[in-house]
């Protein structure tokens, strides 16, 4: 089931690369990566939810005795059912998923995965469900955080502690984070002098 997770995580990574290449930046865009993560997010947990199936009706079973939950639990222990199952949870967990995403992200700027190993490049066939993903705090300067994200996650950390494995950087709110660094910085040299 890796496969099947992988295949679904990467077309969605992709769908979601082929949509920024198409898309200008906006409302559009805005709204293509709620849904493509609305969809991937349903489609991971309708999977999820077709595996869970046949356990989730034996305990409806197992339960209801001789009453229709008992029913219900055999209809979903079967493999119709497990289908019907998956749709109806994955179905709704698409619906939350794009309205959690959507609340969220209402005045996020920036927010991009930076893929800084060679298995985590767009094209690489080689990908796995171990990843590394590096969160940075502030920024010395706005200018230079590709830089700095591909010279502290990719360099300093992926070679050392990550090797063999997926490693991204989260880029996001940059201007937020070298405000935050220049400030720190400030007060660093305004207390050692």
């Amino acid at each position: 089931y890796e496969d099947i997770y992988c295949e679904a995580l990467r077309v969605t990574v992709q769908a979601a690369e082929d949509a920024k290449e198409k898309h200008a930046e906006g409302w559009k865009w805005r709204w293509a990566k709620i849904g493509l993560v609305a969809v991937g997010g349903g489609v991971i947990t309708a999977l999820t939810a077709g595996l869970a199936a046949p356990l989730v009706g034996a305990g409806l079973v197992a339960v209801g005795g001789g009453t229709a939950i008992a029913a219900t639990g055999a209809f979903i222990a079967t493999s119709g059912g497990a289908i019907f199952f998956g749709v109806a949870i994955g179905g709704y967990a698409t619906r939350m998923i794009g309205y959690k995403v959507d609340r969220r992200i209402a005045n996020i700027e920036e927010f991009e995965f930076v893929p800084l190993s060679p298995k985590a490049m767009p094209d690489s066939a080689k990908g796995s469900m171990s990843i590394v993903l590096g969160v940075g705090g502030w920024h010395i300067e706005e200018q230079k955080v590709e830089e700095e994200l591909k010279e502290i996650w990719g360099s300093r950390f992926g070679k050392r502690f990550a090797r063999g494995k997926e490693v991204y950087a989260l880029r996001w709110e940059s201007h937020i984070q070298a405000e935050f660094g220049n400030a720190l910085s400030s007060m660093m040299k305004s207390k050692i002098s």
